[in-house]
């Protein structure tokens, strides 16, 4: 099932990704970790959930679920990307 979230959701969910990276060593921002952290905060987002606390909670959730086919939040909204087409 593909989830299209609007502009101003977006806006939430890369917000929540920065505040989440900041709360990691410095030692653990790589882009593969912030990946993981996109995916668990998109899969959340998903299921409903827009509260930012609860998004950044489970971005930070030690086992979640590893990347399934989530774009990077960088990748959303670039020309060219599939959520700037509409797709």
């Amino acid at each position: 099932m593909l989830t299209v979230f609007d502009p101003e959701t977006i806006n939430l969910l890369g917000n929540v990704l920065e505040r989440a990276a900041e709360e990691l060593p410095r030692e653990q921002r790589s882009q593969e970790r912030k990946v993981r952290l996109a995916s668990n905060i998109l899969s959340a987002a998903a299921a409903g959930e827009r509260d930012p606390g609860r998004l950044q909670a489970a971005a930070l959730a030690v086992g979640g679920k590893e990347p399934s086919g989530y774009l990077p939040l960088a990748y959303l909204g670039r020309a060219g990307s599939p959520a700037s087409r509409g797709s």
